[in-house]
């Protein structure tokens, strides 16, 4: 079960097809955790591209398993990139809009919508998207984008995703 904290944690759980919850006791799995302090011997990912490596140092220290999307020259850090395949619980939800300054008001303004009991994310297409990988790696919002449409990744067969997923399309 995955730790939720933020839109990044919500398209963790989408990828992994994880539930979710807001119970610390009852996760064991924490994505991008900000307090770290008392964080030991669970699983952390890692997806964003401007994580602390201080705070993926801590975490080593405390014994977690960290897998990261984003490569890490740090020993201890599994890089286990995110796999380009149609994710069939993500959905473009037909809305353009500017990448605001902080991912999760995607969620606070509704730009977005879970539902959590399907796990299912219906996400926008971001304009002129921030932080989408580094060094050829995804990030959550650079997968999230291509899962909806907006093609990050030109070199692979899995583009224009938003077209296929509406099932109008003979291939």
């Amino acid at each position: 079960m995955i730790f939720l904290n933020g839109i990044e944690s919500i398209i963790e759980a989408t990828y992994l097809d994880e539930t979710i919850s807001t119970k610390i006791s009852s996760c064991n799995i924490f994505v991008n955790p900000r307090n770290i302090k008392f964080l030991a011997r669970k699983t952390v990912i890692i997806n964003i591209v401007d994580y602390p490596e201080e705070c993926i140092q801590q975490l080593l220290n405390n014994e977690c398993k960290i897998i990261s999307r984003i490569k890490y020259d740090i020993k201890g850090v599994d890089f286990e990139p995110y796999i380009l395949k149609i994710n069939s619980n993500i959905f473009w939800n037909g809305d353009n809009v500017e990448q605001p300054e902080n991912l999760n008001d995607i969620l606070e303004d509704d730009l977005c919508s879970y539902d959590m009991d399907r796990n299912i994310l219906r996400f926008p297409k971001l304009i002129n998207a921030k932080n989408i990988e580094k060094e050829n790696s995804l990030s959550c919002i650079g997968w999230t984008l291509q899962q909806v449409g907006i093609n990050v990744i030109k070199d692979t067969p899995f583009i224009n995703l938003d077209i296929i997923k509406t099932g109008k399309v003979i291939l």
